[in-house]
């Protein structure tokens, strides 16, 4: 599992998009699918999300791309994230802190 920040500003819609790989190449994305869950908690206890994400796969790329809407995207504040990868079993590939940070325009 890997760790990374990800510091975004409000009202911003552009795309994440996670490289999936491991050591020595690339990771077999065929049939799988993802999940990016949004918690205001670190060690939540239940399925209360600021905001949950399914991810569209590219296989040719091994890239996923979560999109956020213009409600996801206006949550300022710091969160906790995951994302999870389910196949054949579900393995959580990504965690870290989220931040949605204030701007100027509105």
């Amino acid at each position: 599992m890997t760790k990374i920040e990800i510091v975004r500003y409000r009202g911003d819609t552009d795309p994440i998009v996670v490289k999936v790989k491991k050591v020595g190449g690339t990771v077999d994305l065929t049939g799988a699918s993802f999940i990016l869950s949004v918690s205001a908690v670190a060690e939540p206890v239940d399925a209360t999300y600021v905001m949950q994400l399914i991810g569209v796969v590219d296989v040719l790329t091994s890239t996923v791309t979560f999109t956020l809407s213009e409600i996801d995207a206006d949550n300022v504040g710091s969160f906790y994230y995951d994302v999870q990868m389910i196949s054949s079993s579900t393995k959580t590939i990504l965690t870290g802190k989220f931040k949605m940070l204030q701007d100027i325009t509105k």
